[in-house]
C-alpha cells in the first residue's frame, strides 16, 4: 500500500508541473498571438489562479466540505402533504413555438 502512496505522490507532482508548463504556454501564446498588454494581464491573472487552484486543492476540500456540510445531517423538518408543483387550477401547455 505505501509503494501505491508514493506512486500517486510521484504522479500528482508529475500532473501539478505540467499544469504548470500549460499555464506558461498559455501566457506565451497570448502574449504572442493578441500582442495586447491588456490580454497579457487576463492571460497572467488566469494562470496564476489556475496554478495556485491546481497547488492548493487542499483549501478547496475545506472550504467545499464546510460549505456543503458534508459532517451534519441535514434537517428538513416535516414536508406539507399539498400538491405545490401543480396546484389545482393550473395548466402548463408545452408549444414549440411558433403561431398557433
Amino acid at each position: 500500500m505505501q509503494w501505491l502512496a508514493d506512486e500517486l505522490k510521484k504522479t500528482e507532482n508529475v500532473l501539478i508541473i505540467t499544469c504548470v508548463a500549460f499555464a506558461v504556454a498559455y501566457v506565451l501564446y497570448v502574449f504572442f498571438v493578441k500582442k495586447s498588454f491588456i490580454a497579457l494581464i487576463a492571460a497572467l491573472l488566469t494562470a496564476a489562479i489556475f496554478v495556485w487552484g491546481v497547488n492548493n486543492i487542499g483549501w478547496f476540500r475545506e472550504r467545499v466540505g464546510d460549505e456543503t456540510g458534508q459532517d451534519k445531517k441535514a434537517d428538513f423538518g416535516t414536508v406539507p402533504n399539498t400538491p405545490i408543483l401543480n396546484p389545482p387550477g393550473m395548466v402548463f401547455v408545452l408549444s414549440r413555438g411558433g403561431k398557433r
